[in-house]
């Protein structure tokens, strides 16, 4: 009888993974029920579900759901939702981006992910405010640190060189 009950529950937990995936997914849907599925999956945090959720870090999503996208991605520190989030960096919204920005530089795996963003150019360093850059420099993470420490100076470096060669032309 066990058996059977583990069975028909896993049956009905698929069932509504399946259509929440579905609804968040869905242009058709309305914003407020793609919103809220969206918010309930971030609760689920499996491979699937980040998955289901990378197209709607397109530029085409409304904002306020590639915001929440972001969040949920952003706050798992599953290191392949974070990846994804930072592959899609071109597509988000400025407030989205903003909000990557804060969520990453919350865990390790997520400040890692943002210095190899840097580090690769698709995060630029004057995406970061004074505050995360200096939040960058003083993480936990010796190599986090020594990273970040690396990037700013190849950022002021490179911004004395612009600045030298405006004040040629």
């Amino acid at each position: 009888a066990s058996d059977a009950l583990d069975a028909d529950l896993k049956r009905h937990w698929d069932d509504w993974l399946q259509a929440t995936l579905k609804t968040a997914g869905s242009a058709d849907a309305p914003l407020s029920a793609r919103s809220a599925a969206v918010d309930v999956l971030a609760t689920v945090g499996t491979a699937d579900v980040y998955e289901a959720l990378t197209p709607l870090l397109d530029p085409q999503t409304p904002p306020s759901l590639q915001e929440r996208a972001v969040a949920a991605m952003s706050s798992s520190g599953n290191a392949a939702a974070l990846e994804q989030l930072v592959a899609h960096w071109k597509g988000l919204g400025p407030k989205a981006r903003k909000d990557a920005i804060d969520r990453l530089t919350q865990s390790a795996s997520g400040v890692g992910v943002l210095l190899d963003a840097i580090e690769n150019q698709t995060v630029r360093t004057a995406e970061l405010d004074r505050d995360k850059q200096q939040l960058l420099l003083k993480v936990p993470h010796a190599t986090h640190r020594e990273r970040a420490g690396r990037l700013r100076g190849s950022a002021e470096s490179n911004r004395q060189e612009d600045g030298a060669t405006y004040e040629e032309a």
